[in-house]
């Protein structure tokens, strides 16, 4: 499918992967050191204050505007046209809309103080608003490659920033031995992602230009990309809305064991977010020109649910060595097991991740929304539900309802998925699950390693007799990555 865009889906997919395995592999001295040496209620209160943070940027929404620029950007670019205007027009939105977020959040200073937050940590608020304005010119260049099918430059500039990222953030905790650390760190590198995509990109976008698009045609912006905005809405609401519940209902302790698991799992998320954002340029771009989608969404999500199940297994057995090799210390070894069973939600992520963007480029948005309702609201009101009852545990059941549902209305409305597909997302989703409940649910000196190592070498030994991943996800990929997946595919 490397005729649809520049460069290789593939390695589109790995390239932009890479960017969260380096972030994690320099993240095991991260972990180390922020579970030595940074109090865990203080990094309760710190993600206490960027989940409202996360909240209040969901009142500066784009009403989709933001979506319908890219799909049309991305269409004009398969056309032979140029993607200038709209990336003028990404650009005054984001610089417009993070602009305004950075001051209303400067103006929550009085809140986290009233929640219980020290007032010494107030100038984390600073150093996240300029992050988040640094994060809105590259949310414009990302678009600009992103559209002209550069999946793979996006990648390394990606893995550029993490590793600046990460390297800064381990000299500065052992330096301040704060949380004031990892907001620094966030900072700086977002600031080199835009050093290395403006030198990627080289052309400034005119606000005028763009301003002037965005006028031109809200009205149809906002009637093509409404709905999918408001999926992404909702989703975020339940994201950012449960890790808040977290730390009024269960305290500062529990919000830093989870807010520590979110930081983990993200080792896997990120996986899904590249799969998914890969699949929309290529997706784009066909759909442009009169390509079956439909039929490119079930190889994406049969084909890679897959990888992402056998990555989950992998975490999964892994995991209890973190606290045996003091890379997690003290009262953080607290979040292994919740680690574990939320690695197992990785396949349901690769398949929602792919088919959102399915209903984004083929203008089904309200399915998205429909999607992104039902699971917000159930795993919210699971957790509210059961928090008191089952302690962090009540995050694990929310995820596992939310994720059930999600893969139950995305068989609903897009049947047939055949047997294949069906049998192959089912037993992806139900190994790492079984795998980790396992752990979770016994005596880990009992269940651990050899039910977990068991479990992976089975589904692994299935999967090569299925052959689930499509030959065409692998035919235009780089020489050693054809070799790894061939013995996977048809």
């Amino acid at each position: 499918m490397g005729e649809l865009i520049s460069e290789s889906p593939l390695l589109g997919v790995f390239t932009n992967y890479a960017s969260t395995v380096v972030n994690y592999a320099l993240a095991l001295a991260y972990i180390i050191l922020l579970t030595r040496f940074i109090p865990l209620t203080q990094y309760g209160y710190y993600n206490a204050m960027l989940a409202l943070l996360s909240t209040v940027g969901l009142f500066f929404p784009t009403f989709g505007i933001d979506n319908a620029i890219a799909r049309e950007g991305a269409m004009n670019h398969a056309r032979g046209g140029t993607v200038y205007m709209h990336y003028s027009a990404m650009f005054a939105l984001s610089l417009t809309l993070t602009l305004a977020y950075s001051v209303t959040g400067l103006a929550l200073i009085p809140v986290f103080i009233k929640d219980g937050v020290p007032a010494w940590l107030m100038g984390i608020v600073a150093v996240w608003a300029v992050y988040t304005l640094i994060q809105g010119v590259n949310n414009a260049l990302n678009f600009h490659l992103w559209a002209v099918g550069s999946v793979a430059t996006q990648g390394v500039g990606l893995t550029l920033g993490n590793i600046a990222f990460r390297v800064i953030e381990v000299a500065l905790i052992m330096l301040l031995r704060n949380v004031y650390a990892i907001a620094v760190s966030y900072l700086i590198g977002q600031l080199t992602i835009a050093a290395y995509y403006m030198g990627k990109v080289r052309q400034w976008p005119s606000l005028r230009a763009g301003y002037g698009l965005i006028r031109a045609r809200v009205k149809e912006y906002v009637n093509m990309g409404f709905q999918y905005w408001l999926a992404a809405y909702l989703g975020g609401i339940s994201s950012t809305l449960m890790a808040y519940l977290v730390f009024k209902l269960l305290g500062p302790s529990a919000s830093g064991i989870y807010g520590l698991t979110l930081n983990i799992i993200g080792l896997l998320s990120g996986f899904a977010g590249s799969v998914g954002a890969v699949f929309g340029t290529v997706a784009s771009h066909g759909y442009a020109v009169g390509f079956d989608v439909g039929s490119l969404a079930k190889d994406y999500s049969g084909g890679y649910v897959v990888v992402g199940s056998i990555l989950a297994l992998t975490a999964i057995l892994l995991t209890p060595l973190a606290p045996i090799l003091h890379v997690i210390n003290g009262a953080y070894t607290a979040a292994v097991p919740y680690v574990m069973l939320l690695f197992a939600t990785t396949p349901a992520s690769v398949v929602d991740g792919v088919y959102m963007m399915y209903y984004w480029v083929t203008g089904k948005g309200w399915l998205a929304v429909e999607r992104s309702a039902v699971g917000a609201v159930a795993s919210v009101l699971t957790f509210i539900a059961l928090a008191h009852l089952m302690n962090l545990y009540a995050v694990v059941v929310a995820n596992y309802v939310g994720v059930t549902l999600t893969l139950i209305l995305y068989w609903l409305n897009n049947r047939p998925w055949g047997w294949r597909l069906g049998a192959v997302t089912a037993l992806s989703l139900a190994a790492p699950m079984a795998s980790a409940i396992l752990y979770a649910m016994s005596d880990p000196a009992l269940t651990w390693p050899i039910p977990q190592l068991a479990v992976l070498l089975l589904f692994t030994l299935i999967m090569l007799l299925v052959k689930p991943i499509p030959r065409r996800l692998i035919t235009d990929a780089p020489r050693r990555l054809r070799v790894i997946l061939t013995p996977f595919s048809r």
